[in-house]
């Protein structure tokens, strides 16, 4: 189990990295709750699938990207779904520019087995810091 929830979190960040928003929407639930809530000061949410990725290829259509993550631990749930916790760092550089914007800090995940494996059906965010300007991220724009 272990290999398989990290490779999942694995496609899901180089989804991002590579701008593969198909690839990204195969990491995931149908309906996802997401928290970004340290990072963005939106409230938490429930989107289908193909919302969030279609807000995510809008924010960050105009970035290259680098995702990373450590520390990975899993807890099995008695209703046989899964979570998981790890360290991120989120490299965001302008595609044509200078500017960047970085963050640190951990994700939480929920999982759940489906006929095709395990899917996220929740993300949430905890933004530990950031440094670099913010207004290259489509999301914290204006």
């Amino acid at each position: 189990m272990f290999e398989e929830v990290s490779t999942l979190i694995c496609r899901f960040q180089r989804a991002f990295d590579q701008q593969d928003w198909a690839a990204l929407r195969d990491c995931l639930d149908d309906e996802i709750y997401v928290d970004y809530s340290s990072f963005r000061g939106t409230e938490p949410t429930h989107v289908s699938a193909e919302e969030y990725v279609t807000l995510r290829q809008e924010a960050l259509s105009d970035l290259v990207m680098q995702h990373n993550h450590s520390n990975l631990t899993l807890s099995l749930e008695s209703d046989g779904r899964a979570s998981a916790s790890c360290n991120y760092q989120i490299y965001r550089f302008e595609a044509d520019g200078d500017r960047h914007f970085h963050s640190w800090g951990t994700y939480d995940f929920g999982l759940a087995r489906r006929s095709g494996g395990w899917k996220l059906y929740s993300v949430t965010q905890r933004l530990l810091k950031s440094e670099g300007e913010p207004s290259i991220h489509g999301a914290l724009r204006g």
